[in-house]
């Protein structure tokens, strides 16, 4: 699925915004280091009301790129989630209908992972191992009340 060219533009896009955000944190950590820098150098020289603002100015810029940060992660969840499911969404259906086309009654993934990208109903043999499987439950169960 990574050699997909949809996959590759998506990454392609998710890492240009990530570099987008990435460069608005690296701003806002600059602005929070610049002002403790400056707090560190003239710090013996403010009054306690320079001392207070400028305190409260560090930690304005603290919270403000923590917040930030918070807010990125979630929003980059977010986003890497949304765009993989669409892809998921597209091969799974570009696979469905090229299968059919072609008469494949089964596609299996490349990745090693055993995915089953596609399978025809003839090969869905769902309701008969859940038949079978529910009639040896029973027949474990009649056994545990014997004993």
């Amino acid at each position: 699925m990574y050699s997909y060219n949809g996959m590759k533009e998506a990454h392609e896009e998710y890492k240009n915004k990530s570099n987008e955000w990435q460069a608005n944190i690296d701003t806002l950590r600059r602005q929070y280091d610049n002002a403790v820098l400056q707090y560190r150098k003239d710090s013996s020289g403010l009054s306690i009301v320079e001392r207070n603002v400028a305190e409260k100015n560090m930690s304005r810029l603290f919270n403000n790129l923590a917040g930030y940060t918070a807010a990125v992660q979630k929003e980059a969840a977010e986003q890497d989630k949304k765009l993989t499911s669409s892809i998921i969404a597209q091969v799974n259906s570009f696979i469905q209908e090229y299968a059919k086309k072609k008469g494949y009654d089964l596609v299996l993934g490349a990745e090693g992972t055993g995915t089953i990208y596609y399978g025809s109903k003839a090969m869905d043999i769902t309701d008969d191992v859940l038949a079978a499987m529910n009639k040896d439950y029973k027949l474990v169960g009649e056994k545990k009340a014997v004993q």
